[in-house]
């Protein structure tokens, strides 16, 4: 749902975020997509919660956003990069954890870091703009 929902807000919620002053011109209201975008996420977050517990929620929200940040060249990137990280440290971190006798939770996390270890390695390869420069 979230998912669906991100998809449906989210050029407006990177039009409120990057201009607000634009967006209003353009008929949008930056504060209600800002409490929209905050609930959607609240939402996750606290069924995740339930679901998974604190410390999995806490690198499934962090760890593929900053995987995808390494490599993603534009926002839509990104926001797409950061999703299909999150659902292949899941997808990978459950098969870890059947293959081998590992918690489920600590090989999601494992799978996440040693994505985002990849992308940190590959971003230079990668010819991003940006890439080579240290950052100030």
């Amino acid at each position: 749902m979230a998912t669906v929902s991100g998809a449906w807000i989210f050029n407006r919620a990177m039009l409120v975020s990057f201009n607000p002053v634009m967006a209003r011109a353009r008929g949008l209201n930056p504060v209600w997509i800002d409490y929209l975008f905050v609930t959607i996420l609240t939402a996750v977050v606290v069924a995740a919660l339930k679901l998974v517990g604190a410390l999995l929620v806490l690198v499934l929200v962090v760890v593929p956003a900053a995987a995808a940040q390494n490599v993603a060249r534009g926002l839509a990137g990104f926001f797409w990069l950061s999703v299909v990280f999150s659902m292949i440290s899941t997808s990978l971190g459950l098969a870890v954890s059947g293959t081998l006798p590992i918690p489920t939770g600590g090989s999601i996390v494992l799978v996440a870091s040693v994505l985002f270890y990849l992308t940190l390695f590959a971003k230079p390869f990668l010819g991003r703009p940006g890439a080579h420069q240290s950052e100030e």
